[in-house]
């Protein structure tokens, strides 16, 4: 049995020589630290006033285990007492092992007196999915109010003599486009003005016919009719010849036609035809008992102003500018 013996004792002793497995090392633990830093814009910090609060997330160098990212808290409309006005993004600075996550959240303080920033709480999840949580202490700060103290009189501000403001660069070039501007609306207005009132306004012979028919059916006295009749030919000749016929003689308006462009024997018709007019018109009470044959003195006249019509355009001679800026 010495052989049984020697194979125990060799089979024993091969495996007490084998190494056993090393125990797997602890890995070190993952360092957080978690900062708030307050950042005045004036001091002391009124009602209104706003201040920064950076959020900085700093992971040791001796953390053995890869971050992946961060999470900061979803902020909502108010941080404590505070009234959250805006929100950066997320940056994140690596140097070698060591890493830095940084964020600033704007806030704006409503009520004077001490505000505390409650503690906040942030995440971080490693490569291998794991999450980690590390929380701040809360933050506190005073805010003064803009009132001064109950039964204090504040102190005036220092009187300064008037400052004369300067007129910017663009102030003359904008004046100068906007005066353009209305000129040229103002421009534009009276012409459309002017179109629609000579639109509007019939011709010198239209006006002299309408004016001759409204005579034929009317039921006035002579004097009457002769006067119209007599103030219708002379709008006509004012308007078509540009003549100051409405306020001249007949005198006057024989010397003129003569340099018209019209015949000698119409220009004779017409300055008679004016003074028979003019002659009922102040002899009222002599021609109240003769008789006028009004029809055949309008028939005439119509035919007169017809042959005159003719003369003008065959010459082509253009209507003159003599409108009446008050029609009587």
């Amino acid at each position: 049995m010495r052989w049984w013996t020697a194979l125990v004792l060799s089979s024993g002793w091969f495996l007490l020589s084998i190494p056993l497995p090393a125990a797997a090392a602890e890995a070190p633990p993952l360092k957080l630290h978690l900062e708030l830093s307050l950042h005045q814009e004036s001091t002391p910090t009124t009602v209104g006033d706003r201040v920064r609060v950076e959020l900085v997330l700093s992971v040791g160098a001796n953390s053995s285990l890869p971050l992946h990212e961060a999470h900061f808290p979803e902020w909502g409309s108010h941080w404590g007492e505070t009234e959250v006005v805006s929100i950066s993004e997320m940056r994140t600075a690596r140097a070698g092992s060591r890493t830095r996550f940084s964020q600033q959240v704007e806030l704006m303080a409503s009520a004077p007196g001490e505000v505390v920033l409650p503690a906040i709480s942030v995440r971080v999840r490693t490569e291998s999915g794991e999450l980690r949580a590390v929380s701040s202490k809360p933050l506190a700060f005073v805010v003064h109010s803009v009132l001064p103290a109950q039964g204090a009189t504040p102190p005036p501000w220092p009187s300064a003599p008037p400052r004369e403001l300067p007129l910017p660069a663009t102030f003359l070039p904008t004046l100068a486009i906007l005066a353009s501007a209305v000129l040229v609306l103002l421009g534009l207005l009276a012409w459309q003005a002017r179109r629609r009132r000579n639109k509007a306004r019939p011709t010198a012979i239209e006006e002299l016919r309408r004016a001759l028919d409204n005579l034929r059916g009317a039921s006035d006295g002579v004097p009457q009719l002769h006067t119209a009749l007599s103030l219708a030919w002379r709008r006509y000749l004012h308007r078509r010849l540009a003549r100051p016929a409405l306020e001249s003689t007949c005198t006057e308006i024989e010397s003129w036609l003569h340099g018209c462009p019209i015949s000698p024997v119409s220009a004779g018709e017409v300055v008679a035809l004016l003074r028979r007019c003019d002659s009922v018109r102040f002899a009222a009470a002599n021609s109240a008992h003769q008789p006028s044959p009004a029809n055949a003195l309008l028939m005439k006249g119509q035919r007169l102003a017809e042959r005159i019509e003719g003369q003008l355009l065959h010459i082509g001679w253009s209507p003159g500018t003599g409108d009446l800026e008050h029609d009587p």
